[in-house]
């Protein structure tokens, strides 16, 4: 679970949980990553999913768990057992392997050109979210390390170049030719 969700959400996963699969063994980790960053209350007044039109739950859902693959000990098995085959494709589609390098970077850049069109939706959002943060770098809204993006906002760029036409692909857009410039 990360800091972008309300508070009060464990809690209610939990009950949820517990109420489907009461015999289940679980826990609940929480990374708060958007706390660190000072983000988790923006993020929570402008959820990106929704502010971008998605109305689909399982896109909704796997939105919120887009990390979880990468940043956690979770398996696609325990995500689909969770929360189902779909939410599971869809985490699995838009995640990274573990600390990729090199090659897989640009291999995993280029499968997301690929990927369904609820996974575009959910790293248009995470784009934003990067974006953003990138910038406040350089406007002094953060404290991130100023550094060039070059390299980054020419694989999202190209990742856009396969997207349908929408208002994500338009901010996202917008904001990575924002960073190209400084």
């Amino acid at each position: 679970v990360t800091a972008q969700l309300p508070v009060g959400t464990c809690e209610r996963l939990i009950v949820l949980i517990n109420k489907i699969r009461p015999t289940l063994k679980y826990s609940i980790a929480y990374s708060p990553e958007n706390l660190r960053l000072g983000q988790a209350i923006n993020l929570y007044r402008k959820p990106m999913l929704p502010v971008f039109g998605v109305n689909d739950e399982d896109v909704l859902v796997a939105g919120f768990l887009h990390d979880t693959l990468e940043d956690t000990s979770a398996t696609y098995e325990q995500i689909e057992r969770m929360f189902g085959k779909r939410v599971a494709d869809l985490v699995d589609e838009v995640s990274h392997p573990k600390d990729y390098k090199g090659e897989q970077v640009n291999e995993y850049y280029d499968k997301l050109k690929h990927i369904s069109e609820g996974g575009k939706m959910i790293k248009l959002a995470d784009f934003k979210s990067h974006l953003v943060r990138f910038i406040g770098a350089f406007t002094g809204a953060n404290n991130l390390k100023k550094f060039t993006y070059t390299e980054y906002t020419d694989r999202i760029l190209s990742f856009l170049e396969s997207c349908p036409e929408s208002v994500a692909k338009e901010t996202v857009y917008t904001l990575a030719k924002q960073l190209e410039a400084y």
